[in-house]
């Protein structure tokens, strides 16, 4: 039967979000930046939903809709797994990102609310679309 739906992704929770916001904060505040991330970004890219982001935050190198899983199935490459000095492991990660969203202040709470609201509006539209045909 060739009456398959493709769903689109569901979207980020604002923790996930955090999460990756919060992975790229402590990995280019110890110096390491992803060649990937860099060949992405377009110096002319401005989306009003992502900026202005938290002070924390102003500095970081994100690819475009970083915070959208349906953009990051059609940007990101699956990427090979290795091992690179200097890297925490998950687990490590893990434990500091869950510590940072406890301790996160009001600001950087209310950023990755606001990003996980809008991707979950946008996804719930999608699905609407697609339940009505």
């Amino acid at each position: 039967n060739n009456n398959k739906i493709s769903l689109p992704r569901k979207p980020y929770t604002e923790y996930t979000i955090f999460f990756r916001l919060e992975r790229a904060y402590i990995l280019q505040s110890s110096g390491i930046i992803d060649e990937e991330v860099v060949a992405s970004l377009d110096p002319n890219y401005h989306d009003p939903l992502e900026f202005p982001r938290p002070d924390k935050y102003q500095r970081l190198a994100l690819p475009p809709y970083w915070y959208s899983g349906s953009h990051k199935a059609a940007i990101e490459k699956k990427r090979k797994h290795r091992k690179l000095k200097g890297r925490m492991d998950l687990k490590t990660l893990s434990k500091t990102i869950s510590a940072s969203w406890r301790n996160a202040d009001r600001a950087s709470i209310d950023y990755c609310r606001k990003l996980a609201r809008a991707e979950l509006k946008k996804y719930n539209e999608l699905i609407e679309g697609i339940m009505e045909r």
